[in-house]
């Protein structure tokens, strides 16, 4: 629990104070807070404001100078990890800084997979501050980099990240061929798990779902509304296969809550799109003893429970920036 972190908290604190910076960072948090690649605190807990607060310990002027008592891997390291943190605080501008200057670090030392890590975390920065522009070409140079490094794992979510980025831009059918490379990529290296999951799932899911979202928020404005809207419900109904798949997934492997929150969105958002363009009249036909009005607060009723699940799990999982997300969608359902 975050409790039992605290010891550990405070030894990374001591330590900094006794001159021991580079056995702080390694033995206590990156090897016992962290534990190594699995993110514990952050992923598990939800630790952001605790995390940052032991990250601060290892700079000379936050959060522009790290002690250089550490390595230059590790102060390019501890640039990211703050800005990262400063992000999911809601402390945007702030973040900017140190993660441009971590990608510095990382490209001086021609450390690819953390350039494009860095990179990547910048362009999602760029798009929550609106710099859209910024964000595709910081997202292209991610791909880059995760080329460069020939990290495969590397290399397919570097693409979902110029995906996403591209999709917010407009350019959606090059959005799509993005995901698409990197869902087959996804496939190859994981055969058990062929659909993009996590953050790349739900941003894969947005897109899939942006036809659908238009029509519906058309309908719910008294708009007239041109198209099949048979076929919008057919794409909802695929997103929430989807969606249930990788939140299966994501459970039975005790991925991040945030991994989890997302998932719910993402059944949410289709349950709720669908419910307002389905016609009635399929309605009545798939439930015969049902009526439209019961088919719509059925169809709400679910959207409602995947909704708040995704905004309970949003704020459980300490991230901020995400969390605007499931208020709006709830904003929009009630």
């Amino acid at each position: 629990t975050l409790e039992d972190l605290q010891p550990l908290y405070q030894a990374v604190a001591h330590g900094c104070q006794a001159g021991l910076q580079q056995e702080a960072c390694d033995k206590v948090y990156r090897d016992r807070i962290q534990r190594g690649q699995e993110a514990y605190s952050t992923k598990k807990l939800g630790a952001f404001g605790s995390d940052l607060g032991a990250v601060a310990c290892f700079f000379e002027t936050p959060w522009s100078r790290v002690s250089p008592a550490l390595t230059e891997a590790d102060q390019a390291w501890l640039l990211n990890e703050a800005a990262f943190r400063l992000r999911a605080l809601g402390r945007l501008t702030e973040a900017l800084e140190p993660m441009r200057a971590g990608i510095e670090g990382a490209v001086k030392l021609e450390d690819w997979k953390n350039a494009a890590i860095y990179s990547s975390n910048l362009s999602e920065l760029e798009l929550t501050l609106g710099e859209v522009a910024g964000a595709v070409g910081d997202a292209e140079q991610s791909v880059t980099y995760a080329d460069r490094s020939g990290d495969a794992g590397m290399r397919m979510i570097m693409r979902t990240i110029h995906a996403d980025a591209l999709h917010q831009a407009g350019r959606r059918a090059e959005a799509a061929a993005r995901f698409r490379e990197a869902e087959q990529m996804q496939a190859e290296s994981q055969p058990g798990y062929p659909l993009l999951y996590s953050l790349r799932g739900f941003q894969y899911c947005d897109l899939l779902l942006t036809d659908a979202e238009r029509a519906a928020w058309q309908m719910s404005q008294r708009s007239e509304v041109r198209g099949q809207r048979s076929e919008w419900v057919k794409a909802c109904r695929a997103v929430e296969q989807r969606a249930a798949q990788t939140l299966k997934w994501a459970e039975q492997n005790k991925l991040s809550l945030l991994t989890i929150a997302l998932d719910h969105l993402t059944l949410g958002r289709a349950a709720l799109y669908a419910a307002i363009l389905e016609p009635r009249s399929r309605r009545r036909q798939s439930a015969p003893t049902c009526s439209a009005a019961e088919g719509d607060q059925r169809g709400l009723t679910s959207a409602a429970t995947e909704i708040d699940r995704a905004v309970d799990g949003l704020r459980r999982a300490g991230t901020t920036h995400h969390l605007p997300r499931g208020l709006l969608t709830r904003a929009w359902l009630r």
